[in-house]
């Protein structure tokens, strides 16, 4: 469309047309009465802000005897309106705190604090009432209710439930939720005193592979962890998974040890494939080092090595590699 003018008249009309599109479906929340009507109301429209509807709509909220997923898609519709009301706010806040609300009620509600958490006047006013009843909700019958709470608080660096969580880590029978969770939650406050449970938990080798992950993204900083991680990386018994993400670990925390430990495995025709294209590919993905680029051993094996030019992928970050490695030699002279 090459007119201005009638591509700016396209524009006011798809503007117009959405404008009456929005008012009938408001018109249709408006007139809506029992519940199967609200349901599909509600579904259809996609925001609340008219005053009226969201009076309307809180009401809905309220409504104790009002089907849970109406109530659910009410509170879902007005989230970004009611900010600024304290009234408002301390109604949803009650009902996350009530027990014998439906749980999936709830965490509709949990949702739009965390939304509102961000953005809302009336809730600066009320954090401290909200830290509480997230404190509350982490002895919660539901997990996921449970799993929600944890997590907003551990967000926050909460010292509470990061004791709780150390101890669910330490006492099965505390776990406010799984061992890989926990370790995740903890992560969030690099100043947690995690570091000797979790590198514990790491060590054992009847823990799964999905917590000992967590772990090592966990234990990437901890000095004591190095020769763990080292370990781990450069074991052929591991699985994949363990050893590609002690070798991330590595080279976030412990980059010159990294660089030793990845080279070797390169070089080791004995070791897998994908372990040796990884370490290289991250060689290879490294800022400006000598440690890298300007050892004239590593690179002539690299030059030479028959078995690099076998396998597509290997070849190909051999060569990505060697490039680097001319182009960074060039630019010392």
């Amino acid at each position: 469309m090459n007119d201005p003018q009638e591509y700016l008249n396209r524009l006011q009309q798809e503007l117009k047309d959405a404008e009456a599109k929005y008012a009938l479906l408001l018109e249709n929340f408006k007139t809506a009465t029992d519940s199967a009507a609200l349901q599909k109301a509600l579904e259809a429209i996609p925001f609340i802000k008219d005053a009226q509807a969201v009076q309307k709509a809180m009401a809905l909220f309220n409504d104790k005897q009002e089907q849970p997923v109406v109530r659910r898609l009410a509170l879902q519709k007005i989230t970004g309106a009611i900010g600024d009301n304290k009234t408002y706010v301390e109604n949803i806040l009650a009902v996350l705190n009530d027990e014998t609300a439906p749980a999936e009620l709830r965490k509709s509600v949990l949702t739009a604090l965390q939304t509102l958490d961000f953005s809302s006047n009336a809730m600066i006013a009320k954090r401290s009432d909200f830290k509480v009843v997230l404190r509350k909700l982490l002895d919660d019958d539901d997990p996921e209710l449970k799993a929600m709470s944890a997590e907003k608080l551990a967000l926050q660096k909460d010292e509470y439930v990061q004791r709780r969580l150390l101890k669910g880590l330490q006492e099965k029978d505390e776990s406010l939720v799984s061992a890989a969770k926990a370790i995740q939650l903890l992560a969030y406050d690099a100043h947690a005193n995690y570091y000797p449970v979790v590198r514990s938990i790491l060590s054992n080798e009847a823990t799964d592979s999905i917590t000992k992950v967590e772990a090592i993204h966990a234990l990437a900083f901890d000095q004591e962890s190095k020769p763990l991680l080292q370990n781990l990386m450069q074991n052929k018994t591991q699985l994949k998974q363990i050893r590609v993400s002690s070798a991330t670990a590595m080279e976030l925390g412990h980059v010159n040890d990294f660089i030793a430990a990845a080279k070797r495995i390169v070089l080791d025709e004995d070791d897998y494939d994908d372990i040796r294209i990884a370490c290289l590919s991250s060689l290879a993905h490294q800022p400006d080092k000598d440690e890298v680029f300007n050892d004239d051993q590593f690179v002539q094996k690299i030059s030479l090595a028959k078995n690099l030019t076998g396998i597509k992928n290997l070849k190909k970050m051999s060569e990505l590699y060697l490039g680097k490695a001319r182009t960074f030699r060039q630019n010392k002279k």
